[in-house]
């Protein structure tokens, strides 16, 4: 599970919730996706680009009144891509090979072998800056309890933990406060519209 959830048991962080199936449990229906690698290609594939990576691209190019483009995405492209044999793809623990390959031709061999960096927000920043009170009144232990959506004894030492810079919870606790800043946002709409 822990594959396709930041927390090792996220049933545990959630009271009463029971495990969701996973496209990982679904891999001999994801279109004949073959192999357990060709599987969780197609689950990347079909929610992580478009649910995450592009929506990201696309919102911050944007902002900037940038239209960005990604050629690598085009239908032939991808329709190559698929029909490569496994070796093609991943070979002596070099991910896309055949890629790497020719670009090695024209480009420098070690921007080729460069390994990836992400456009991860400074999420750990703003949880120990600006963001601490706020973070601190969403994850109360008191108020996790009084909502009952949560389970303090998981959510809890996780803030407490980061707070005293013990491990870094960041990624776990970011997704608890985008559900504690919704619930709450919605909480006081329905109150503002019962009072008028």
């Amino acid at each position: 599970r822990n594959r396709i959830s930041r927390w090792r048991d996220p049933v545990a962080a959630v009271r009463g919730a029971q495990a969701a199936g996973s496209f990982y449990d679904l891999a001999d229906p994801l279109h004949g996706a073959g192999s357990p690698a060709d599987a969780m290609m197609l689950a990347d594939f079909s929610t992580y680009l478009p649910d995450d990576l592009l929506c990201k691209v696309d919102r911050t190019s944007m902002a900037v009144s940038l239209e960005a483009r990604a050629p690598l995405l085009d239908w032939r492209v991808a329709e190559f891509a698929w029909s490569l044999p496994m070796a093609m793809k991943q070979r002596d623990g070099v991910s896309k090979y055949l890629l790497k390959r020719v670009l090695g031709r024209y480009v420098p061999q070690d921007m080729v072998h460069r390994p990836k960096r992400g456009f991860g927000a400074p999420v750990s920043a703003w949880l120990k800056g600006d963001l601490r009170g706020w973070a601190d009144e969403l994850l109360d232990p008191a108020r996790l309890a009084e909502e009952g959506v949560f389970n303090v004894e998981a959510v809890a030492p996780l803030w407490q933990q980061f707070k005293q810079g013990e491990r870094k919870w960041h990624t776990h606790l970011w997704n608890v406060l985008m559900f504690q800043a919704w619930q709450a946002h919605w909480r006081k709409a329905r109150a503002d519209v019962t009072r008028a």
